[in-house]
């Protein structure tokens, strides 16, 4: 089975920017901007919520940064410019290095300073050779040798003393090291260095507030500009996790955030356009799944999981009737397998509340917004056999949902009779297919996706 997600990955963030699926190189270049635009010493907090593409965004910021930053070590300058046409249009902006810090990742370590410092070593933007200054080898040597838990080469041995490490427990020392790395990071008069920190919200709360306050401390410098990528909301609880829930992490949270920006919205429609083709294809059944996720508001991680699941489930329905050999089955598959499978997604409790009959709220909610049906000749209903003055749309919700009761009764449908609604006939088998289908284990279920 295809894995429809996009990891952040330098190439696909470079994809993304070629292709633009999502409608965001706009908003790169406006982020870009509002970070040419501030003075000094700088921490901005560009917030979303999980799953909304926080990473893919600041990888892609970074990339175009680092392109027009001629010191950096970015792959394949010179190839790049003609591949991706975008980045030929950003030539304006200042050289930035840059530092990708992924706190989640980290949070295993005992102190985030050392292991900041130590991303910032293995970002490949520095010219900084360990070896020039042989009082910082021992440094260098015990700081690596704490974050990366292992021995490291020879070099790094020639440190003189018993315990090199006790040179990085003393305060001034310590701010020595930093300034250090500053000096070699920033590698021309006038350009800043810019951190991005990732993934702060998902660290355990004693790791997070540590890496705030160590950030806070000793990189208070001018020509520093850093960028959280965090879920405000998730680090505003892990901040009350540690301090208890009456803390206001709020106000704790603007000592460190001189800014805080919302991430972009998506083009639902492009993006599906160009990941699945669900709005070329047509179709009732794409169109339920599209309504499905803008109903429950599905952030761009469970939009690709969720499409990859209805994909399975129900590809033939995305070819109107008849399939299976059951007109029933099929209409059934169309308005409830995506309904089906979002609450699935979301919440298990209205899931099974749902199959029991007890949610005819959420599926009229959706048929409310769908506004126009494309089977109503299944349900029977037609501009010639309906009332003078009668809403068909009207009609045809209401079928929809006397289906919906047929098939998931509180009271449990008499299926030894089968019963009519328009032109189909609705029966056990029926209700069996459609949760066989929702389970992914159908007969016509399709695990082979092309993408």
């Amino acid at each position: 089975m295809k894995n429809f997600s996009i990891t952040p990955t330098d190439e696909n963030a470079l994809d993304l920017l070629a292709k633009n699926p999502i409608n965001r190189n706009a908003s790169v270049t406006r982020f870009i901007k509002l970070i040419d635009s501030v003075e000094g010493n700088c921490s901005i907090a560009l917030n979303g919520e999980w799953g909304s593409g926080k990473t893919m965004f600041v990888k892609q910021v970074k990339l175009v940064m680092d392109f027009n930053n001629p010191h950096s070590k970015l792959s394949e300058r010179e190839s790049l410019s003609s591949r991706v046409e975008f980045l030929s249009d950003t030539s304006c902006y200042a050289s930035y290095s840059t530092v990708y810090y992924d706190a989640w990742e980290n949070d295993k370590h005992d102190d985030p300073l050392l292991s900041l410092i130590y991303a910032a070593i293995s970002s490949n933007q520095s010219k900084f050779d360990i070896t020039n200054n042989r009082s910082l080898v021992g440094v260098l040597g015990a700081l690596v040798d704490v974050v990366s838990e292992r021995s490291i080469s020879d070099i790094l041995r020639q440190a003189k003393g018993d315990d090199p490490l006790k040179l990085i427990k003393e305060k001034n020392d310590i701010n020595t090291l930093v300034r250090q790395f500053l000096d070699a990071l920033i590698l021309e008069k006038g350009n800043r260095l810019v951190i991005f920190i990732d993934e702060l919200d998902r660290c355990r709360p004693n790791y997070a507030i540590q890496l705030l306050e160590r950030i806070k401390h000793y990189f208070d410098d001018e020509r520093i500009t850093f960028i959280f990528s965090v879920n405000l909301s998730q680090l505003q609880h892990t901040i009350k996790t540690y301090y208890g829930p009456s803390f206001d992490a709020t106000r704790y949270l603007d000592k460190f955030f001189d800014l805080r920006v919302a991430m972009p919205p998506v083009d639902y429609n492009r993006f599906l356009d160009y990941k699945f083709s669900f709005v070329k294809s047509g179709g009732m059944y794409n169109e339920m799944c599209i309504h499905v996720i803008q109903y429950f508001s599905f952030s761009l991680r469970e939009t690709e999981r969720y499409l990859q699941i209805v994909k399975i489930a129900g590809h033939n329905a995305s070819n109107p009737p008849h399939f299976w050999d059951g007109t029933a089955l099929y209409f059934a598959t169309v308005h409830f397998v995506p309904i089906l499978i979002g609450l699935s997604m979301t919440d298990l409790e209205s899931y099974k509340r749902f199959i029991l009959g007890q949610k005819e709220d959420i599926l009229y909610g959706l048929l409310d917004g769908m506004g126009d049906y494309m089977l109503f000749d299944l349900l029977d209903i037609s501009y010639r056999n309906t009332e003078p003055g009668t809403d068909i749309v009207e009609e045809a919700k209401n079928k929809i949902m006397e289906i919906y009761r047929t098939l998931f009764s509180p009271n449990g449908f008499n299926f030894e009779k089968r019963k009519q609604i328009g032109r189909m006939t609705f029966s056990e088998s029926t209700r069996n297919g459609l949760m066989e289908i929702v389970s992914l284990l159908a007969p016509n279920a399709n695990y082979e996706i092309e993408i």
